[in-house]
């Protein structure tokens, strides 16, 4: 099994990075996240976050050789993130309800009769 990976420089203000990584057997892929690593300065340290990726990447390796992470669990973990997705997006765009309004207190009826 080849795995490879890609990732962006992490974003200003960002400590980590999202790695797509992508096995070739069985034919799938697997994002995650990854810290990013920075120097005493707090530069961004390319060299040493490819190191840190690639040990990520061991790991992910040996995930799917035991099917701790699988081409199915993939797919599942996706369509769950895409149905949460569309339901937010639709409570978000729903009209606020509206409180029912108060109904005014009824009248008591008197329980005295006229004369006793």
């Amino acid at each position: 099994m080849a795995i490879t990976w890609k990732y962006d420089a992490p974003a200003e203000g960002e400590i980590s990075v999202a790695v797509v990584f992508t096995s070739d057997d069985p034919e799938m892929t697997h994002e995650r996240g990854v810290n990013a690593v920075f120097d005493g300065d707090g530069n961004y340290d390319a060299d040493a976050t490819e190191t840190r990726v690639e040990e990520v990447a061991m790991g992910v390796v040996n995930k799917i050789a035991v099917g701790a992470i699988s081409p199915s669990q993939e797919v599942e973990e996706t369509e769950k993130a895409v149905e949460e997705a569309a339901e937010a997006a639709e409570a978000a765009e729903a009209p606020a309800e509206e409180a029912p309004a108060e109904e005014a207190p009824a009248e008591e009826e008197s329980s005295e009769k006229d004369g006793e």
